[in-house]
């Protein structure tokens, strides 16, 4: 279905040559019959005026013609490259307006802070499990590939109240904190705790240490990914079994905590 842009557009573009066909066309019987032109000179000199080329009545014909298809064909590859430029920021554009009225939508969604490994994990099982979510990430690679998967982001620092606002926080049921260290984590969690009372909060803990400063800031589940790694290896040497952890984030290494 065509966006109202596009038609739009495609409107303009149509005014737009009905008014260079009467330009066209006006000069063209203003040097016949002011300028006593033959009518092929008279398309010649219109033509090239119009297209800046570099032409003279003093050619013969087959220059003529050559100049014509020159100035022609030149600009008919600068339309092209216009047309496809112009055609690829818009597009550009309409898809951040439908992401963002997309995110602005969202309720009782997820937001992964961070992707990483780990966020990048827990995104592919809440997108296998048919979860609604969008990440936050303040990192130019993250984002392009974030594009790349077509996964719905806001790009920006977590950390911040209003970023974490833009992706709904007030809206949202989980936010996961899969920052790349333990002290923006803790800061992540109190910031998420400042805005809503009610969310559930996951996050990453990178050592024991930190494990209660999270629980203090307010972390309803916090996972070492490390340990349950090197329990999960343990378990499958000794051939004990499948390994159930306590989450249905076991695939990212999550675990409930508390």
């Amino acid at each position: 279905m065509q966006s109202k842009d596009e038609g739009l557009r495609g409107e303009a573009r149509k005014v737009l040559f009905v008014v260079l066909l009467v330009i066209s066309a006006w000069a063209i019987f203003s040097f016949i019959v002011f300028e006593n032109f033959p009518p092929f000179d008279a398309v010649y000199e219109t033509i090239c005026s119009l297209t800046l080329g570099k032409c003279s009545l003093d050619y013969t014909f087959p220059a003529k013609v050559a100049s014509l298809f020159l100035a022609l064909s030149s600009w008919l590859v600068f339309a092209v490259l216009v047309e496809f430029v112009t055609g690829y920021v818009v597009n550009l554009e309409l898809g951040e307006r439908k992401m963002k009225k997309r995110i602005v939508g969202m309720k009782n969604h997820i937001i992964v802070c961070g992707y990483g490994d780990l966020g990048r994990t827990a995104c592919e099982i809440f997108k296998h499990s048919e979860e609604e979510f969008v990440v936050v990430d303040i990192s130019d690679k993250a984002i392009g590939n974030l594009k790349d998967a077509g996964i719905p982001y806001i790009q920006g620092d977590a950390l911040q109240g209003a970023t974490l606002r833009k992706a709904g926080v007030e809206r949202a049921k989980l936010v996961v904190a899969a920052l790349n260290n333990d002290s923006n984590n803790v800061f992540l969690v109190l910031t998420v705790r400042e805005l809503t009372k009610k969310i559930r909060i996951a996050s990453r803990a990178f050592s024991e240490q930190s494990i209660g400063k999270l629980h203090g800031a307010g972390a309803d589940i916090i996972v070492m990914p490390e340990i349950l790694g090197g329990m999960e290896l343990a378990k499958q040497a000794l051939n004990i079994g499948d390994y159930r952890s306590g989450s249905s984030l076991k695939g990212a290494g999550l675990a409930a905590s508390k």
